[in-house]
C-alpha cells in the first residue's frame, strides 16, 4: 500500500549573474524533496538601498530619500519579506502589504515603501524571504508537480524598482523556481535503474507518468545509477507514460511508452545508456584565408566540450580538408547554392572557412551547411550546429533566445553573444535528439523515434526550450 505523502524539504541553488546578461539578476532554483520536514523560508537574498546609475553607487544620493516599488507574482507565491537594516527610520508601507518593525510583508501584487534613507555611513540593506503558498506545496503532495508548467510547482518573479521621486534608478529582478528534483533516499518506492553510465555522470532524468494527483508532463531528476523517483501509477488514462535519461558521456536514452510501472511501489524501470553518438562532420578550410587562433580544431573541441557538458549526448567526428583554389561559389557563403562536387559530403555536416566578414551562417535551403566567418569566435561554430540541429530561425522562433525569458548570453543560441556562453537547456538538448529536422536524425547517426517539436512552446510530445535542470 502506499503510504501518505511525506513532510516536503525545500534546498535552494543560487545561479547569479549581472543584470546586463539575462531577465533577471538572480535565478533561484528551489529543489524539493519529500524526506524531511519544510522551512518555511527560502535563502534570504540581500540587495543594497540606492541607485545604480553613471556617477552613482549604492547609499547615493545622500541627500535624497527612496521609494521602493515591490511586486510578488506567481501560483506559489505566499508572502516576501522585506526587511532593512540600516534605516533612519521604517518605511510608510502603501499597497498590498503590511508593515513590520524592519519593513513590510508583501504580499501578491504591487507595494510601495517611502521614505527610505541611511542612518549613518554604513549603505543600508535590505533582505529578502520568501515564504511558499502552503496550497502549491499541497498540490506536489498529491503529486501533481506540473501545476506551474516545465516540470515546475510554480514559479515567482520578484521585481524590486528603487526610485527617486518618478525616476528609476535601481532594479532588481529576482526569479525563484520552485521544482520536483528529487525525493528521499530513505523509503524508495518506484526506481529506475540506470546501467552503463560511462562518466559516472549526475543524469538528468525527464518524465513524464502519472502520479495519484492525475497525469503530470516533464518531471525532472538526477543521479548517478538508482533513482528514486516517488510513487509513479500505471499509464491509466494518460496519453503517454516516458523517460528519458540525459547524461554526460552517453547517448540520449529514450523509454516510450514506459509500460512497467503499477500502482504499488516496489516497480524499477531499467534504463541501460548507449554510448555517445558521434555525428561526422567535414570541416572545408579555404586557403588562404583568415583562421581563428588555433585553427577549426580549436572550434571543434569547444563545440564537443560544451555538448557534453550539456549532456546532449553528441560528439562531433572531424575530417578536415584544405580548399586550394577556392571555387567561387564558396566565397558566397549560402547564396551560392550547394557547395561543388568534390567540397561536399550528402548526409554529413560541411563546415567552411572562409573569409567572409561574418560570424556564421548554417544555410536554410541546406541544414548540413555551415560558414564560419572572420568575426567569429571560438562559440560560433557550436552556436550554428545548434542552428543545424532543429533550433531554426531568429529570435521570433526562439532559434535565436536574445531577450527570451530564462535564457541569458550564457546560452549558446544567443545570437551574436560572447565567446564564452556554453549553455544548452534540456529542452533545447531535447530537440537535438528528438526533433524530426535536427540533421541528427535527417543524416542517420541517431535512428530512434522522432518528433516534430514547436519552435517555442511545450506539448505533450516535447518540453518547453527553455526547461532545463539545476546544474552542475
Amino acid at each position: 500500500m502506499r503510504g501518505a505523502p511525506a513532510a516536503l524539504a525545500l534546498a535552494v541553488f543560487l545561479a547569479s549573474g549581472p543584470a546586463s546578461a539575462a531577465p533577471w539578476d538572480r535565478v533561484v532554483h528551489v529543489c524539493i524533496d519529500i524526506s524531511t520536514p519544510a522551512p518555511p523560508l527560502a535563502e534570504p537574498i540581500e540587495i543594497p538601498v540606492g541607485c545604480q546609475l553613471v556617477d552613482c553607487c549604492p547609499g547615493c544620493p545622500a541627500s535624497a530619500l527612496l521609494d521602493w516599488q515591490v511586486q510578488a507574482t506567481g501560483d506559489a507565491m505566499g508572502s516576501l519579506e522585506v526587511a532593512f537594516e540600516g534605516l533612519a527610520r521604517p518605511p510608510q508601507v502603501e499597497g498590498d502589504a503590511r508593515p513590520t518593525d524592519q519593513g513590510a510583508i508583501v504580499g501578491h501584487g504591487t507595494a510601495t515603501l517611502r521614505g527610505l534613507g541611511g542612518a549613518g555611513e554604513r549603505v543600508p540593506v535590505a533582505t529578502l524571504r520568501l515564504r511558499l503558498d502552503e496550497a502549491a506545496l499541497a498540490r506536489l503532495q498529491r503529486g501533481d508537480v506540473n501545476a506551474g508548467g516545465g516540470g515546475q510547482v510554480g514559479a515567482i518573479d520578484v521585481a524590486v524598482e528603487q526610485r527617486v521621486g518618478a525616476v528609476v534608478v535601481n532594479e532588481f529582478y529576482v526569479h525563484y523556481a520552485l521544482e520536483h528534483c528529487t525525493v528521499g533516499a530513505g523509503n524508495p518506492c518506484d526506481t529506475v535503474a540506470q546501467s552503463m553510465n560511462r562518466e559516472g555522470d549526475r543524469s538528468v532524468l525527464l518524465l513524464d507518468d502519472r502520479r495519484a494527483g492525475g497525469c503530470v508532463n516533464d518531471e525532472l531528476y538526477r543521479g548517478e545509477a538508482t533513482v528514486d523517483v516517488g510513487s509513479v501509477l500505471s499509464q491509466g488514462s494518460c496519453s503517454t507514460s516516458e523517460l528519458f535519461v540525459f547524461s554526460k558521456g552517453d547517448a540520449m536514452r529514450m523509454l516510450s511508452p514506459v509500460t512497467s510501472w503499477t500502482d504499488a511501489c516496489g516497480d524499477q524501470v531499467p534504463a541501460e545508456l548507449d554510448p555517445i553518438l558521434e555525428a561526422p562532420i567535414n570541416l572545408w578550410v579555404a586557403l588562404p584565408t583568415w583562421l581563428p587562433p588555433g585553427g577549426p580544431q580549436m572550434d571543434l573541441d569547444n563545440a564537443n566540450l560544451i555538448y557534453d557538458d550539456n549532456k546532449t549526448g553528441i560528439r562531433f567526428k572531424p575530417k578536415i580538408a584544405p580548399i586550394n583554389p577556392v571555387p567561387p561559389a564558396l566565397l558566397l557563403g549560402c547564396s551560392g547554392g550547394v557547395p561543388p562536387s568534390g567540397f561536399y559530403v550528402p548526409n554529413q555536416l560541411n563546415v567552411y572557412y572562409t573569409a567572409s566578414p561574418s560570424t556564421g551562417e548554417n544555410c536554410e535551403g541546406d541544414r548540413n551547411v555551415i560558414f564560419i566567418g572572420t568575426i567569429a569566435n571560438i562559440a560560433s561554430l557550436a552556436h550554428e550546429l545548434g542552428h543545424a540541429f532543429s533550433l531554426f530561425g531568429d529570435t521570433e522562433t526562439w532559434g535565436h533566445v536574445n531577450g527570451v525569458d530564462g535564457f541569458t548570453d550564457e546560452n549558446v543560441m544567443w545570437g551574436g553573444g560572447p565567446a564564452t556562453r556554453d549553455l544548452f537547456s534540456l529542452g533545447q538538448a531535447f530537440r537535438f535528439n528528438v526533433d524530426i529536422h535536427s540533421r541528427l536524425n535527417a543524416n542517420g547517426v541517431r535512428t530512434g523515434a522522432t518528433r516534430d517539436c514547436p519552435a517555442k512552446t511545450a506539448t505533450l510530445d516535447c518540453p518547453a526550450l527553455g526547461l532545463d535542470w539545476m546544474r552542475p
